[in-house]
């Protein structure tokens, strides 16, 4: 992992308001998001289902000397 990351997720959901939910949530615990959105589409039983996925991370705080 990078010196300046400190944690990675990744978050996938079917349901685009559920996705941005969950982004959105982790967003405040210190989560940001790392790249762009993936969208994939594939075709089951003949209709596209959708997924959509992000990366997180969260920094590393930086060290300050007392």
């Amino acid at each position: 992992m990078s010196e300046k990351l400190a944690d990675y997720c990744l978050v996938s959901e079917h349901d685009k308001a559920k996705f941005e939910q969950e982004v959105k949530r982790l967003m405040t615990q210190g989560w940001i998001p790392h790249g762009s959105v993936s969208v994939v589409a594939p075709v089951v039983d003949g209709a596209p289902v959708s997924l959509f996925s992000q990366a997180m991370v969260k920094e590393k705080k930086p060290y300050i000397v007392p």
